[in-house]
């Protein structure tokens, strides 16, 4: 009898963990990927097809799309978000944003997500994923976040099921406000700032001053914005407020590595994938293989975009770049040293902290010259401490565990595995800023310092004032 219920124990444990297995690995997931951008489609790609090859199937509501997707990926295009954000009323000005200031700037990039929102709302491929019945089962959302929550009434349609956030802009400064944890003024720059992280007073004080500017303008002028644009596309329906549905992420992977990036503390679900878009490189087209194995000396890529396999090339020794993070990342993991040309958002910061590193040069946009460009690029690829930084640099980049890719799929594979998994969690947005900040107890002895010094002066007070009296001389009586 013993025996029999050892066997039947046994065997009810590998059905148990034989179903887990097949459940990780054939999930249906909707991939919301509203983001307009070439750059994030490539991060997002990699991901998509990694996860397709483990044999998930994928449905991707995307601006970018495959013309030749992979086995098990179905592209549903939002055909209009380019549209929106380039042409008519809601055109978004590139060149103004520029030259703008970091507070400009920082409307102008809400504007683009709240352009890029009824560009989406608009397009035919909205209403294909829409029509879907809402009993579809879903077994996990990737999540797009970068640009706020428009996509999230499809999420709420199929009944919010387990959400992992993704995002290839870095770890930027909202997180907090979708997964908890604390972000830290005092040495972590506000994405569009080219400072360093031993940042003097007045850095430290602009810089929180831009991070709060960044909370409120988001949190009372572009969340409530896009809730009524997308509540108003969907009069019928009954949403909960958008911003709240952000918060339902498990967890998030971000684009970001101390090697490239700031260091700074994060919670245990928010996952650092820097560079997670670095494929093995695949062999150029023999044409441009003989083009740059032709300069003696080698040759030099200049690209606005990403170009992981050109720059695996051994021939290539420098890369004129924009300075994009994509960018940033496939140039240091191959070891080619940069001529950057930052044209926006965080770009400047990129750069800038690529030449601290050593690794990198920088042409002003304003001031482009046929002369600058050479003499910089001569001068990056003719002193050999560029490459020597660089090549230590893609050392410390290189030196993981499992490759960027592979460590996200494993974790968005361990959100169908623990759907309901809530410990990895921060506490921080069920406590609110007040308690998790501690202003109760920073108050509470401010108030008691106060209080001390209240009492110790009334002391002082009472002593000098009978001393005083003590001390007075008597008066002669006539």
């Amino acid at each position: 009898m013993g025996q029999r219920v050892r066997i039947t124990t046994i065997a009810a444990v590998i059905l148990g963990v034989t179903y887990g297995v097949n459940f990780a690995c054939c999930a249906n997931i909707l991939c919301l990927m509203g983001v307009p951008s070439p750059s994030h489609h490539i991060w997002n790609r990699a991901l998509v097809n990694a996860l397709a090859a483990n044999g998930h199937n994928l449905t991707v509501v995307s601006p970018d799309i495959e013309l030749k997707p992979t086995a098990n990926v179905t592209y549903i295009h939002l055909e209009e978000t380019y549209n929106a954000i380039h042409e008519g009323s809601t055109a978004i000005d590139f060149y103004e944003m520029a030259q703008a200031g970091v507070v400009e700037s920082l409307k102008i990039f809400y504007n683009y997500a709240l352009s890029m929102c009824v560009g989406i709302l608009g397009s035919k491929g909205y209403r294909t994923i829409m029509d879907y019945p809402s009993d579809y089962k879903f077994d996990l959302v990737l999540y797009d976040f970068t640009c706020g929550p428009c996509l999230l009434a499809v999420y709420d349609k199929f009944g919010q099921p387990p959400m992992v956030g993704v995002t290839g802009f870095n770890n930027p400064p909202y997180t907090t406000d979708l997964v908890g944890g604390h972000k830290y003024y005092a040495y972590v720059p506000y994405y569009t700032l080219d400072y360093d992280t031993n940042m003097n007073f007045f850095q430290r004080f602009y810089n929180a001053a831009i991070h709060w500017i960044d909370y409120f303008y988001r949190n009372y002028v572009f969340l409530p914005e896009t809730d009524r644009i997308v509540r108003e596309h969907h009069k019928a329906m009954d949403l909960p407020y958008l911003a709240t549905l952000d918060q339902k992420m498990m967890l998030m992977l971000v684009n970001s590595h101390h090697s490239v990036d700031f260091p700074e503390p994060i919670p245990q679900n928010v996952i650092q994938v820097g560079g997670l878009q670095i494929l093995p490189p695949k062999p150029l087209p023999a044409d441009i293989d003989r083009f740059i194995r032709a300069g003696k000396k080698g040759s030099v890529l200049f690209s606005l975009g990403t170009n992981n396999d050109i720059l695996a090339h051994p021939h290539i020794k420098g890369f004129i770049t924009h300075g994009g993070l994509l960018s940033t990342h496939e140039a240091t993991w191959h070891g080619v040293p940069m001529i950057g040309i930052p044209l926006i958002a965080d770009q400047y910061r990129n750069l800038a902290k690529s030449i601290r590193a050593g690794v990198a040069e920088k042409v002003d946009l304003w001031e482009v010259s046929t002369e600058k460009i050479r003499n910089t690029v001569l001068k990056v690829l003719e002193q050999p401490k560029y490459r020597k930084a660089m090549e230590a640099r893609s050392n410390l980049f290189r030196d993981q565990p499992d490759t960027p890719l592979e460590r996200a799929v494993w974790w968005v594979e361990w959100a169908l595995r623990h759907p309901n998994a809530k410990s990895i969690q921060s506490p921080t947005l069920e406590l609110g800023p007040w308690r998790s900040e501690l202003y109760d107890v920073k108050l509470c002895l401010v108030l008691a310092v106060l209080f001390i010094a209240c009492t110790v002066k009334k002391i002082l007070c009472a002593l000098f004032t009978k001393t005083s009296k003590t001390k007075q001389p008597k008066k002669k009586v006539q």
